[in-house]
């Protein structure tokens, strides 16, 4: 056997007769031995997920990756229709690390030939835009290809891969923070405002908003506003504390702050730290950090006069 050779399956095919005669003998007859060689690719699929847990707005990237075990080459199409809840990201799909501009799974996407004892991979992403009622994503791949048997036939065949299964989280807290300007000065007022989004099936209880004061700033007291109520004992850095929070419903926090000093990085840098519980189950999240640029005056006062001394009067 030449090394580095695979050794071809071969189906191998006998029949044997049983006779007896007049003469009461017993025999048996054996015909030729008939050898079919079997030829054609041998195709699986297989697909993954970088996230076996996910939430609301969260990006997935799937991964198929098809093998050839067969002794005959296969041009393959993978054809993935995406669960509910779920949007495909234009121009994400890749293959073998190479871009493929406009190929979409809905629609089949070309891996091209595989020949035997070889695979090829494609991964593309999708965003979570919903929540299904049974809070998991399910679904699988299906791959069809043709190939050329040795004596001219076009075979066609399908195969499918395993099932993907990814399940979702009932909560979703959303968090947006934002400045009324995005430049200041020494002596200014800025009015920072956190908004909360219940984006998921779940009510959110015990929220409480830690929100940090940047360097070169003061916080000014009882300038608290949470959903249309002041606070005036609140203090936004040891966490202002709302309740609860309903699904598809949101509420603003608001707080003002004075400019007092211009810091070493000439920005006013800050973001919220937001904690809440779903059944009694504790988590967590960050905002986005919020900068607001501080501006040097420009303006400068000079006095002089012109005399160095006064004139002296002679009478």
């Amino acid at each position: 056997m030449i090394p580095g050779s695979r050794t071809q399956p071969v189906v191998t095919n006998q029949s044997m007769v049983l006779f007896n005669s007049a003469a009461g003998v017993d025999g048996i007859v054996y015909s030729n031995t008939v050898n079919t060689p079997v030829v054609g690719p041998v195709l699986s699929l297989l697909k993954s997920t970088d996230k076996l847990h996910a939430s609301l707005g969260d990006t997935l990237v799937y991964t198929i990756t098809a093998s050839n075990n067969g002794n005959t080459e296969a041009v393959l199409t993978v054809y993935d229709i995406l669960p509910e809840g779920v949007s495909f990201i234009s121009n994400s799909v890749l293959r073998d690390g190479v871009p493929l501009p406009g190929a979409t799974p809905s629609s089949g996407i070309t891996l091209g030939s595989i020949a035997p004892q070889s695979q090829v991979s494609i991964a593309f992403q999708v965003v979570i835009i919903s929540l299904p009622s049974s809070l998991m994503l399910q679904n699988k791949a299906l791959g069809r290809f043709p190939f050329t048997t040795p004596e001219g036939r076009i075979i066609n065949g399908d195969l499918y891969s395993n099932s993907v299964l990814v399940s979702l989280r009932s909560y979703q807290l959303s968090t947006s923070l934002t400045s009324s300007t995005p430049t200041s000065f020494i002596g200014d007022v800025v009015t920072y405002t956190l908004r909360l989004t219940n984006e998921g099936n779940s009510l959110l209880n015990q929220i409480t908003a830690t929100i940090s004061i940047p360097n070169g700033a003061v916080f000014i007291p009882g300038s608290v506003i949470a959903g249309g109520i002041y606070y005036p004992e609140s203090d936004p850095t040891q966490g202002i504390a709302i309740g609860q929070l309903d699904k598809d419903l949101s509420i603003d926090i608001t707080f003002r702050v004075r400019v007092t000093e211009i810091p070493p990085s000439l920005d006013l840098t800050n973001r919220a730290l937001v904690t809440y519980s779903v059944d009694e189950d504790p988590n967590s999240i960050e905002s986005n950090t919020v900068v607001v640029s501080l501006v040097l005056a420009g303006v400068s006062i000079s006095k002089k006069v012109d005399m160095l001394q006064p004139l002296q009067v002679t009478t």
